[in-house]
């Protein structure tokens, strides 16, 4: 499962969280962001149980998660971080990666 985060949710999600987190900003009008979507699919089914994959909107009508793009560093989407009990693992990934690639950081994090 997919879990769109938003101020409600944010901080138990994503900062409070036992389990690694991957977050990836993206915007509805964004093609490659859109293109991106199925290999998140692929790995929120992968890692159900064990890892939180997560969606950061950043419309113009979603502020506050704007903010968190502000605060991770997210200047192009769709980008993706990796967090492991609140902190970032490894560098900011920008643009379209294999999914093997998460898959390689998320299972070392379990």
């Amino acid at each position: 499962m997919i879990i769109e985060i938003n101020k409600d949710n944010y901080e138990a999600i994503v900062q409070q969280n036992e389990k690694p987190v991957l977050l990836d900003f993206y915007a509805t009008w964004c093609g490659p962001c859109n293109a991106f979507f199925p290999t998140i699919e692929k790995l929120a089914e992968e890692f159900y149980d064990t890892a939180i994959i997560a969606k950061v909107c950043l419309d113009e009508e979603f502020k506050f998660n704007q903010d968190i793009g502000i605060q991770f560093g997210v200047i192009s989407i769709p980008s993706v971080v990796i967090l492991n009990k609140g902190e970032i693992v490894g560098t900011k990934m920008t643009g379209i990666k294999s999914k093997e690639e998460y898959r390689s950081i998320l299972s070392k994090l379990l």
